[in-house]
């Protein structure tokens, strides 16, 4: 019995050795595999960056059918249609915008371009003489404008001191706006849901 015992312990005793090298070797040869991978990983987007900068493109990773795929984008020259921009501002404000920060910059699917800034205006009032004089707003909300290239129509998103309610944003606006983000600014665009702010 108590041969039986040693032996059946010294079998439980290798299996348990079997059973711990072959977990070692697999972590090994899996901490290899890893190792590899990220030299893999490392030299592709150094070899991305190199053809980056020799092509002037930029590769970026677009999902299609549920799929990330690389795609080459080639930057062009855009005609903004600033003075259609002045137009449609003047048009909804009653004067000309004097912009003092903002940005201008293309969808990532390259259909729109957006504006968004924080501009003010000027306005006439009267002269202790009566004459009109021109002066400028102090005030200045932020605005955000887009334009469908396609038409080169300037057309007015949303803005003010605050995002506004998300069930008064049309549901246009928010589909244009779906995953853009103010280049100066560290999140996205947002609306209201009561206290909360969500994603466009």
């Amino acid at each position: 019995m108590a041969i039986f015992f040693a032996i059946t312990t010294l079998a439980l005793g290798c299996g348990l050795a079997y059973v711990y090298t072959s977990k070692s070797k697999d972590t090994k040869k899996l901490n290899e595999e890893l190792v590899e991978s990220k030299e893999k990983v490392k030299s592709a987007n150094e070899s991305i960056a190199k053809y980056e900068e020799a092509t002037q493109t930029k590769i970026t990773d677009v999902k299609q059918d549920n799929v990330t795929v690389k795609e080459i984008v080639k930057p062009m020259a855009v005609d903004l249609k600033f003075d259609n921009f002045l137009d449609a501002y003047k048009a909804k404000r009653g004067t000309v915008p004097i912009i003092k920060s903002g940005n201008f910059w293309t969808s990532n699917s390259g259909k729109y371009i957006f504006a968004a800034i924080q501009a003010t205006g000027i306005y006439t009032e009267k002269d202790e003489h009566g004459q009109d004089i021109e002066k400028v707003s102090m005030g200045g909300a932020y605005e955000a404008w887009y334009q469908d290239i396609s038409t080169g129509i300037w057309n007015y998103g949303f803005g003010g001191h605050a995002p506004e309610e998300c069930s008064m944003m049309p549901q246009k606006i928010r589909e244009v706006f779906h995953g853009e983000k103010d280049q100066s600014k560290a999140n996205g665009f947002v609306c209201r849901e009561g206290d909360k702010f969500v994603d466009l």
